[in-house]
């Protein structure tokens, strides 16, 4: 706004007043999130999102895959198998009456 130099004509004065648009800028952000995550949540005036990181972790587990059942029977079964024996012989006498010997 700017403004002439007045001039004085007795009871009056006279400028002129210079008026226009003003250029300015209104600064701001906006946020936008389309959808928010399960476990965000509200604390006071201010939206708390938590931010995860995936991470890979290698480990070694014993896991039951499946069970075994075993049953023992008991069982015989007859072999023949050639096998070397020490060999006995038994020898029975029996003397008669006369003294004689028989085998």
């Amino acid at each position: 706004m700017s403004t002439g130099d007045p001039a004085a004509t007795g009871r009056e004065r006279s400028g002129t007043l210079v008026t226009g648009p003003a250029a300015e800028i209104a600064a701001g952000e906006e946020v936008t999130i389309p959808v928010l995550p399960e476990t965000a949540r509200m604390e006071g005036g201010a939206t708390l999102i938590p931010v995860l990181e995936e991470i890979l972790v290698v480990e070694k587990r014993l896991v039951l895959k499946e069970d075994l059942h075993l049953r023992r029977t008991a069982m015989g079964q007859d072999v023949e198998v050639p096998i070397t024996l020490r060999r006995q012989h038994a020898v029975v006498e029996r003397p008669d009456a006369a003294g004689h010997v028989t085998e």
